[in-house]
């Protein structure tokens, strides 16, 4: 499920499960590249959560993760970052990171 996830509610829906955190801004060209990788990714594994966070929108999130520029995607397990990469990237890439998730 790909969701937009305003700062406010962060921290309590990452607690729990695998999660692909892409910050990103609207006008960004490479965040829109990555949105199809993101789709693609999804639909061979379902059960990973994506949120899209807005960096515009909700600019704590740049300060408190350290973004630099956009997209930067973080991936986490039960709470605790596991990854990250920034800008966009092949979904070769995104697997390699998933992969890193979910199997350590």
């Amino acid at each position: 499920m790909i969701r937009k996830m305003p700062y406010a509610e962060f921290d309590e829906a990452v607690k729990t499960g695998d999660w692909i955190i892409d910050f990103y801004t609207d006008h960004c060209g490479p965040c829109k590249m990555l949105d199809g990788t993101m789709a693609k990714i999804l639909q061979e594994n379902p059960i990973i959560n994506v949120a899209k966070c807005n960096i515009e929108d909700d600019p704590e999130y740049q300060t408190r993760f350290e973004v630099t520029g956009t997209p930067t995607v973080l991936f986490y397990h039960d709470g605790v970052e596991k990854t990250r990469f920034s800008g966009s990237q092949s979904a070769e890439k995104v697997r390699e990171c998933l992969s890193v998730c979910l199997y350590e």
